[in-house]
C-alpha cells in the first residue's frame, strides 16, 4: 500500500533548531500522553528518510513554520535537494504586505519547488491572527485562484487561546473562497464535531489529525469519520519527530479503518489534496 505521511518536520537548517528537535526530553513526555514510540534516532535528514523508509513511507509533506524561526528559503532548498521526498508549504505571513507575500507565493510555489502555500494563523510571526481576517484574503485568493493547495496549521495549542482554532472561522473562509483547497492540520483538535461538519459540507476542505488522531480523546471522532462521510477527505501524518513513523503508521493500520477506505487515508486523499490525482 501506498503511504504518504503528510506532517513531517524535517532536521534542516532553520528547523533543525526548533524545540521539536532540540528538546528530545519534553518530546519523549509528550509522546508517553498519546501512548505512542519515539523514532529510533532523530539527528538528520538521513534518519529521517529511514524512518520514512522502514515504515514503507515514500514521501512527506513538511510546512514552514515562520513562528517558529523557520526559514521559506529553508523549505524551497530542502524541496531541490530531496524533491523525490518532500512536498513543500512556504509560510506566508500577511503582515509582511501583499507584495512580499505574493513574491514568495510566485518564488517558491508558481515557478519553484514547494508544491503549496501554509498560514499558522494562531503562531504567525509578527503576532496572532484570526484565520479569518481579512489581511489573510489575498492569500487564499491566489491560491484559489492558482489551484494552489493551503496548509492550514489550525488546532490543538496553536493560537493564544481556543477560539483562534475554531472552525467557525474556516466556515466564513470556505464560504467566500468556495474553491480554495485546504488541508487542516491538527484537524482543529478539540473541534472535533465541528471540523468534520464543515468538511462534510465541502469536499474542498481534507482533515489532518496527525497527533490528535492518535490515543486521545476525541480521536475515535476522525476514525469514525474516515469510515462514513469523510473515507475521501481524511487524511494521514504522523507528527513526525514528536512519535515514529512506523509507529503512527501501524496505529492507523490497526485503527479500525476499513480495508477500502485504508489506501485513500494513507495516500489517496493527500494526492487528490495535491492535484496529482482526480
Amino acid at each position: 500500500m501506498k503511504i504518504i505521511d503528510a506532517r513531517v518536520r524535517i532536521p534542516y537548517k532553520s528547523f533543525a533548531n526548533a524545540a521539536i528537535f532540540k528538546d528530545p526530553a519534553a518530546m519523549d513526555d509528550w509522546a508517553a500522553k498519546f501512548n505512542m514510540p519515539r523514532p529510533p534516532k532523530v539527528a538528520g535528514m538521513d534518519e529521517l528518510f529511514a524512518d520514512m523508509e522502514r515504515a514503507g513511507v515514500s514521501k512527506a509533506l513538511v510546512s514552514c513554520r515562520r513562528g517558529h524561526n523557520v526559514e521559506n528559503a529553508d523549505i524551497a532548498e530542502a524541496c531541490e535537494l530531496y524533491g523525490d521526498k518532500l512536498y513543500g508549504f512556504v509560510e506566508i505571513d500577511p503582515k509582511d504586505g501583499v507584495d512580499l507575500g505574493m513574491e514568495e507565493i510566485e518564488k517558491y510555489v508558481l515557478n519553484g519547488p514547494c508544491a503549496g502555500v501554509a498560514v499558522e494563523p494562531g503562531f504567525n510571526r509578527r503576532g496572532p491572527l484570526y484565520a479569518d481576517d481579512k489581511q489573510f484574503y489575498f492569500v487564499y485568493e491566489a491560491c484559489e485562484k492558482n489551484n494552489i493547495p493551503l496548509y492550514f496549521n489550525f488546532g490543538g495549542f496553536i493560537g493564544p487561546d481556543y477560539t483562534y482554532t475554531d472552525p467557525d472561522r474556516l466556515v466564513r473562509i470556505e464560504r467566500t473562497f468556495p474553491n480554495l483547497k485546504m488541508m487542516i492540520a491538527h484537524a482543529a483538535y478539540p473541534h472535533v464535531l465541528k471540523v468534520i461538519h464543515l468538511a462534510m459540507s465541502n469536499p474542498n476542505i481534507y482533515v489532518l489529525p496527525d497527533m490528535y488522531g492518535f490515543d486521545i480523546p476525541g480521536g475515535n471522532l476522525y476514525i469514525n469519520a474516515a469510515n462514513t462521510w469523510l473515507k475521501n477527505q481524511i487524511i494521514f501524518g504522523s507528527a513526525y519527530p514528536i512519535f515514529d513513523i512506523k509507529g503512527a503508521v501501524n496505529y492507523y493500520t490497526n485503527s479500525g479503518i476499513s480495508e477500502e477506505v485504508l489506501p485513500k487515508v494513507m495516500a489517496g486523499n493527500v494526492e487528490k489534496f495535491l492535484g496529482i490525482t482526480d
